[in-house]
């Protein structure tokens, strides 16, 4: 039901439904909606689209010039479609060195190499995408201990995604793609110190098919005993510890220890 309006000769009041939009109004609406659909156009084509080189900011900048008055609403829409397309972004990255922070990692992005996909002599199937430094965090060392000593060694890869952390600020973090059992290569026979107080120094086994060597994420790592019954020293027990022999150990939030038991000699006399 509509009433008229005595001064202005329209009708301007609606019972029951809302009444006529202004073309100032309608004109907004229309104006909006074109805005929604290209909108939803750029997010379609960059999922076609590899995230990692786009440049976010400008897509969104050339956006917001369609319409100044939608900026927040076109801002925020964005935003979230590109946070739940990042969260499905994954990359692969290589270790290279220990960063500043326990656990973090400097790494160079990985990408698959097409001429060695179908390959069957054994060559890696990944390359370097470029040289460039990015940190990643290895979220299984995410609270080691104090006196940490690095879990992965160099070649290590790692795969991660971008997560924001409480200021805002996006980080690499993953899990590494190694086993969490590794090889490492004893440098002194095992000495006459109690085994509970005292480490055998190793080198890890690296992801090249080669033993760490000075200078690299990896080498002289200390290997502590896992378990032991009594209060034995490293020669009194078996297995022993002989320099250039290889071991498993594993690392738990920044420890390293031998994977396996030790027990005290039998000797007759």
């Amino acid at each position: 039901m509509s009433v008229r309006n005595p001064i202005e000769g329209e009708y301007s009041v609606s019972i029951g439904g809302p009444g006529p939009r202004t073309p100032k109004e309608q004109d907004k609406t229309i104006d909006e909606d074109e805005l929604m659909r290209k909108l939803e156009e750029k997010v379609s084509a960059l999922i076609d689209e590899k995230l990692s080189d786009l440049d976010f900011g400008q897509v969104v900048r050339n956006i917001l010039e369609t319409d100044k008055q939608s900026q927040n609403t076109v801002a925020d829409t964005m935003r979230i479609h590109i946070t739940e397309m990042q969260q499905y972004n994954s990359k692969i990255f290589e270790v290279q060195s220990a960063a500043t922070g326990d656990g973090v990692y400097n790494c160079y992005e990985q990408r698959l190499d097409a001429t060695e996909w179908a390959d069957t002599a054994g060559d890696d199937k990944l390359d370097d995408k470029d040289a460039v430094s990015v940190e990643v965090l290895n979220l299984l060392e995410n609270d080691p201990v104090s006196s940490y000593t690095p879990a992965l060694g160099k070649y290590d890869r790692i795969r991660a995604w971008l997560i924001n952390d409480d200021e805002g600020n996006s980080r690499w973090a993953g899990v590494p793609l190694v086993s969490a059992v590794r090889w490492v290569k004893a440098t002194e026979n095992g000495p006459a110190t109690a085994i509970a107080s005292t480490t055998i120094t190793c080198n890890l086994w690296l992801n090249n098919g080669a033993e760490a060597t000075s200078g690299q994420l990896g080498y002289h790592i200390e290997v502590a005993a896992e378990d032991c019954e009594g209060s034995p020293d490293w020669d009194e027990v078996v297995p022993t510890i002989k320099s250039g022999n290889y071991y498993p150990a594993h690392n738990e939030q920044g420890t390293w220890a031998f994977a396996f038991a030790f027990t005290i000699m039998d000797i007759c006399t």
